[in-house]
């Protein structure tokens, strides 16, 4: 495996949990890919601009091209960034989404 093809594994990861549903062979067909017909309602609890950036680089981590995907750093910056935001609005949840993909990020480092 190389570096790219974790991001891409990655990327499915996050897909799973924001749309808490398991991705199956369809998503990787582009018609299964309309972002908002797949966001699970809890997603739509961060704030709009915060979604759309994590949702946006979600999608970047599953391209078929492997120069088109984020490394694993950009990855880790934009949801640390939501992390923070989040964080600054006091928000808490029992398994935030994103903390559970920032440690796994930081894993995968």
């Amino acid at each position: 495996m190389t570096a790219k093809s974790d991001v891409f594994v990655f990327g499915l990861l996050l897909v799973e949990l924001i749309t808490k549903k398991e991705v199956d062979d369809l998503f990787l067909f582009p018609i299964q890919r309309d972002k908002k017909n797949i966001v699970d309602e809890s997603f739509k609890e961060v704030d709009p601009e915060t979604a759309s950036r994590i949702t946006s680089m979600t999608y970047r981590c599953t391209e078929m091209k492997a120069e088109d995907r984020p490394t694993m750093k950009d990855v880790l910056n934009v949801l640390e960034t939501a992390a923070a935001k989040m964080g600054a609005k006091g928000e808490k949840r029992k398994r935030d989404a994103t903390n559970e993909a920032i440690e796994a990020a930081k894993y995968n480092k």
